[in-house]
């Protein structure tokens, strides 16, 4: 029904729901690989490296929200998944380079779901 009626809202709505549970799902469940092979860290050191994914999740949708309804919907979620995607264009650079630590790759990511997540909060329908 919806392809019919709303065909080119609805490929936009699945393009987006993909590739954000795309994205953060390849982030989110091997970080824990990236940690331990590039860095060294132990696994159960990489637990710690969890809490700001979640800390950043958090306040994106809260710190950036208000914007969706001044600056505009569609204008805040395009802004938000392409700052998201330079930050994660600009570690893999670093990462590529051996630039990163632990440390600032989470940093990194963190920022890039901070962003990210604000976007996929407003993207789906209301």
């Amino acid at each position: 029904m919806f392809f019919t009626k709303y065909p080119r809202r609805t490929f936009l709505e699945i393009t987006m729901m993909v590739t954000q549970s795309f994205l953060y799902n390849a982030i989110f469940f091997t970080y824990a690989l990236v940690l331990t092979n590039f860095y060294g860290i132990t696994k159960s050191g990489t637990s710690y490296c969890f809490f700001p994914f979640a800390i950043g999740n958090l306040l994106g949708p809260l710190l950036l929200g208000h914007l969706f309804d001044t600056i505009g919907r569609r204008k805040m979620i395009f802004s938000t998944y392409m700052v998201s995607g330079v930050i994660l264009f600009v570690s893999a650079l670093l990462l590529n380079a051996s630039t990163l630590t632990a440390t600032t790759h989470t940093i990194f990511w963190c920022v890039a779901f901070f962003f990210a997540s604000a976007g996929a909060s407003a993207a789906y329908p209301p």
